[in-house]
């Protein structure tokens, strides 16, 4: 049972499952692929797991099919980025120091044959940003404190909160499209569906019954100017369920899920 975040039309995405066990995903390239597994199966592979090490068996055993990061996190405690390309991978795993990774290889092993890093040069201002920030922070992480980074504008437009930069040539401006945050213990994420300084966030939980029954829970906080929020609940719903609809005061749509719950990211 997990929650995920997929582009329309996706086998998998971002997301954790009823385990603890969360991916996320930044891009990464070095010019060449080959036939084998795309990344979007891995992670559904990885979303099948129970242990961090178990996950990680679904990049490091088969051939992959191209190139990438995946960040992964257990509520067990242990966070790593397992940079791959079609003929090795790399693990990161941080000891004393918050794990943060943009859009360029970090691994000795790798980073000779990244072409990604000539095309997005901001990517090192970004990492080098949110390093500063997290080195700077010496207390506990709050969601909160993860969307005031994802939110930060220094080196704007080309920032960790990026927006279109209207000098780059149209079909290039590249822009953050939405954000998420997971608690991995509460087995829970938030996601926004425009940038992350401007956008309304959701609250998608897994809950599982005493019988092991798995419901997903969808709370809407809105923030206003005075930094207050509301929260309500949209709706929950057993995520084996086939099909239904929803509804409050101000949203109404419908809904049609897998084994899996699914959001829908703006491209």
């Amino acid at each position: 049972d997990a929650i995920i975040c997929a582009e329309a039309g996706m086998i998998g995405g971002k997301g954790l499952n009823a385990h603890g066990i969360g991916v996320c995903l930044n891009a990464l390239s070095v010019g060449h692929g080959t036939i084998g597994v795309p990344l979007h199966i891995m992670y559904r592979k990885i979303l099948g797991q129970d242990t961090i090490s178990n996950a990680l068996d679904q990049i490091a055993k088969p051939q992959r099919a191209g190139s990438g990061c995946f960040v992964l996190g257990s509520a067990s405690g242990f966070l790593m980025s397992v940079e791959f390309t079609p003929e090795n991978f790399d693990v990161l795993m941080p000891i004393s120091e918050p794990l943060c990774h943009t859009n360029h290889y970090l691994s000795p092993i790798l980073r000779g044959a990244d072409t990604f890093k000539r095309d997005l040069t901001d990517t090192f201002v970004r990492l080098n940003r949110l390093q500063r920030l997290c080195r700077a922070f010496k207390s506990r992480y709050t969601v909160e404190k993860v969307f005031e980074y994802l939110s930060d504008h220094a080196n704007f437009p080309d920032s960790v909160c990026s927006h279109e930069d209207l000098a780059d040539p149209a079909g290039k401006r590249l822009c953050t499209v939405y954000a998420m945050a997971m608690d991995l213990n509460e087995k829970s994420l938030w996601i926004t569906s425009d940038n992350p300084c401007c956008s309304d966030r959701q609250k998608i939980s897994l809950r599982l019954t005493s019988s092991g029954e798995a419901f997903c829970y969808i709370e809407d906080y809105r923030f206003v100017s005075d930094s207050s929020k509301t929260c309500e609940t949209l709706l929950a719903f057993p995520i084996n369920q086939q099909s239904g609809s929803c509804s409050n005061r101000k949203t109404q749509g419908s809904y049609r899920l897998s084994k899996s719950a699914k959001s829908t990211a703006r491209l």
